[in-house]
Order: structure tokens, then sequence, then C-alpha cells
């Protein structure tokens, strides 16, 4: 299965990075907590590996890049979807502490090969975890659907809520 491919610009990049970190810095001051138990701030790679992914999707879609803060797990990262990035041959993670709230959500996965990123499929939530294999082995034990299983990005579902859009690429402040 292969999806769209997507080349970062230097620029994305640079704002990818930049929005990771206060990202990582929100979430260090307001002491959260993730993977077992370890602050966010310990993982500014993940952080910037998984802003590259949203920037990724956004261009894809034609919606302007938006500056972050606390992250909102109600709202999902864009569009209203979860977008999950890892390393080529990664699957769709969803950790149970964000199962409920992941459920129905549409899950997208994107490989990182930076600066090309590969949008590869797409989940809900519950089919993560109804279809997926249990990892302990992880630093933060979570179920995995295999990439070999998702969707393909032809028919991913449409967002509950369509955003003003802008061409792909648009760094949009603010």
């Amino acid at each position: 299965m292969s999806g769209p491919l997507v080349t970062l610009t230097p620029d994305e990049i640079a704002w990818a990075r930049e929005n990771a970190a206060i990202r990582s810095r929100t979430a260090e001051e307001r002491h959260y907590k993730r993977n077992g138990g370890t602050t966010k701030a310990n993982s500014l790679g993940h952080d910037i590996r998984g802003m590259f992914g949203e920037v990724a999707c956004e261009t894809a879609w034609g919606v302007p890049h938006r500056r972050t803060g606390p992250h909102d797990r109600e709202a999902g990262d864009v569009l209203g979807r979860g977008v999950r990035t890892t390393k080529p041959g990664g699957g769709i993670p969803v950790r149970p502490d964000e199962e409920e709230h992941q459920a129905d959500r549409v899950l997208v996965l994107v490989w990182d090969r930076c600066p090309v990123m590969e949008l590869v499929g797409w989940a809900y939530g519950r089919e993560v975890v109804s279809r997926g294999v249990w990892r302990s082995d992880w630093d933060a034990p979570a179920w995995c659907l295999p990439w070999r299983l998702v969707h393909s990005m032809e028919t991913i579902p449409a967002p509950l809520e369509r955003k003003v859009l802008a061409p792909a690429g648009n760094l949009v402040q603010g």
C-alpha cells in the first residue's frame, strides 16, 4: 500500500520544530504526564516527529498551518482526525489512556522519511484496539494496528466539520 507523499519545505520543517518545542514546553509547565509517567518534556523528538506528520496532513488537505499550544485531545490534530507519525513500517498506536476518546476518531498513519512524509492509511481508534496487537514491550504500552491492516487513504471519511481551507503549503500565523 502506498499513500500520498508530501515533501515538507525547509520553512515547514522549521515551523514544525518550533511548534513541537512550544507544545512540549507547555505540557511540561502543566506537568502533563504520559507514557507510563514520563513527562512530555522528555520526548521532544516524539513531538517533532508528530508535528511533521500533522504539517504533512495539513499540506495534503489544504489546511492552513496553525500555531500550537496545549494539545486539545478532544479536538483532534487536523480536521478532527488524529495523526500518528511513525518510522516507515510502523503501525497506528492507541494507548490505554486514549482508548475512550479515540474510539470513534479517524486516526491517520504517516510515515516519517523527513522531508518526505507518506500518508499511509487510516483506521478508527476502535479498530486499532479490536484488531491491533498489544505491545507491552514499548516504553508506552499500546495497541498497534499493523500498517498492512489500515484502510487506503482513498477511502478516508470526510471530516465532520470542514475548516476554511487555504492553498496547500500556506503558513498561517495566529
